[in-house]
């Protein structure tokens, strides 16, 4: 099976693996847009996003990451969104924005796709926490963020991937064990409300 999508010499190249959604979008985008790239495989599976080779290039460690070849610069993107208006300006073919002088039109499309984005399929993500499956310092300041906005009744549902990460988050034992409920100096009258 090739690895490249060849109309011309390809000046882009996706780093991508074969189940992920964000990068099936982009190979639609290409497609659809009729540009040429090249793939090269980065196995989830396998840890490889964590490689010295692809954290160099993009530090989140993930996938998609979108490199554009141009006028002597390296452009690297990514999220699979920006990549996809990225392609958009650059290849006006088959507009994914819809036509340029209808705002609303084109705003509506901005929400669907931040509803598809943020709601459903960061349930299918091999990410756990913030950025991968380890727990980071923003993943610490999160929960604590959270903890506190808890108490004055911020509703989590309105932010579905913050709610995403910290339902991952409250079940590791270290976030369990520092819980401001789970800590010996907490008042009696506290505990229990």
């Amino acid at each position: 099976m090739p690895h490249t999508y060849v109309l011309t010499i390809p000046k882009y190249t996706l780093y991508s693996y074969f189940r992920s959604l964000c990068l099936a979008r982009l190979r639609i985008v290409l497609a659809l847009k009729g540009v040429s790239y090249y793939i090269l495989p980065i196995n989830l599976l396998k840890n490889k996003q964590y490689s010295e080779a692809h954290t160099s290039l993009n530090p989140s460690a993930l996938v998609p990451l979108l490199c554009h070849k141009t006028l002597g610069r390296y452009i690297k993107i990514e999220q699979s969104i920006a990549a996809m208006e990225y392609l958009d300006e650059l290849h006006p073919q088959h507009p994914l924005l819809l036509p340029t002088l209808d705002a609303a039109a084109r705003a509506k499309v901005c929400v669907l796709v931040n509803i598809i984005s943020s709601n459903v399929q960061s349930i299918t993500n091999l990410r756990w926490y913030s950025i991968g499956n380890e727990i980071i310092m923003a993943d610490i300041y999160l929960i604590l963020a959270i903890w506190n906005a808890k108490r004055y009744g911020v509703k989590l549902y309105d932010f579905p991937m913050i709610a995403w990460v910290i339902n991952a988050l409250k079940k590791h034992f270290t976030i369990i064990n520092a819980h401001w409920r789970n800590q010996i100096d907490m008042p009696d009258e506290l505990r229990y409300s």
